[in-house]
């Protein structure tokens, strides 16, 4: 009985060691990123402002495998919006409410796909679609830069978002044939450019201990402040109220609540 015992026992540990293995080898690597940042359950490798703006307000990284980037933004707007509700949006020094309200401009419009900015060809966590566009007229196709660090390559970003600009303009008024159809989605005014600057500034990265220190200082936003402009605009409409009934559906389930569940229907609805 005794030698059966010891039987099953060896068998169990050579069964079981290679399973063991792989989990402490995976400890190791996750140990190693947060040993690294001193940031707990840190996956991304990005270490800007806007990173810590992301990780403190558990904003998605990244649009999903079939996912448009219209319905990225949507997704992104629902969880900007349910921050605000709650009084809980955060940001990192480094990033203010101007930067903030730039990276809504970034996305594009709340609701209008025909609105789309940025975020067609820059969206996150790359700011690149990694994509063959042509943006100037006469013009050939050429790979989507990345915004990332545009300190270290000295962009004079004023000037380039006022080409792009240029650019869309005579896209929409049907002079500029040849750029691609997402130049004709970008919308931004004279009011948008510092805010969308201050926003891209905020792509410029910083060693691991400022980045673990981003995160620590970070301080809610008060949302309520500045808006004057945009609650006279929804002043201004009729209000809109839908009401939906749905069986068995919990609040977390939705994907504006970071829910498993992809909704960028009801997403847009809460943003």
């Amino acid at each position: 009985m005794n030698v059966a015992k010891a039987k099953m026992r060896q068998w169990m540990a050579r069964a079981l060691w290679p399973g063991l293995c792989l989990g402490q080898y995976a400890v190791a690597q996750v140990a190693s990123v947060e040993a690294v940042t001193k940031v707990h359950r840190l996956a991304s490798s990005q270490r800007a402002p806007f990173d810590a703006f992301v990780y403190v307000n558990r904003i998605p990284e990244a649009a999903e495998a079939d996912e448009t980037a219209a319905d990225f933004a949507g997704r992104i707007f629902g969880r900007l919006a349910n921050q605000e509700g709650r009084i809980l949006l955060k940001v990192p020094p480094g990033m203010d409410r101007r930067a903030y309200l730039g990276f809504k401009t970034f996305l594009g419009s709340e609701g209008d796909e025909q609105v789309q900015n940025c975020v067609s060809c820059h969206a996150p966590p790359a700011f690149t679609d990694g994509q063959l566009h042509v943006v100037s007229e006469g013009g050939t196709p050429v790979v989507t830069p990345s915004l990332r660090n545009p300190a270290q390559r000295k962009v004079n970003l004023e000037a380039v978002l006022r080409t792009k600009m240029r650019a869309a303009e005579r896209k929409r008024a049907g002079k500029a044939d040849d750029l691609d159809a997402a130049c004709g989605l970008i919308t931004i005014t004279e009011a948008d450019l510092p805010r969308l600057v201050a926003f891209l500034e905020t792509l410029n990265d910083v060693p691991n201990a400022a980045f673990r220190k981003l995160i620590i200082d970070a301080e809610v936003l008060d949302t309520s402040a500045g808006f004057a402009e945009a609650r006279v605009s929804r002043e201004r409409k009729r209000p809109n109220v839908v009401t939906l009934l749905a069986d068995d559906l919990g609040w977390k389930d939705l994907g504006c609540y970071g829910g498993p569940v992809k909704t960028p229907v009801l997403d847009k609805l809460a943003a």
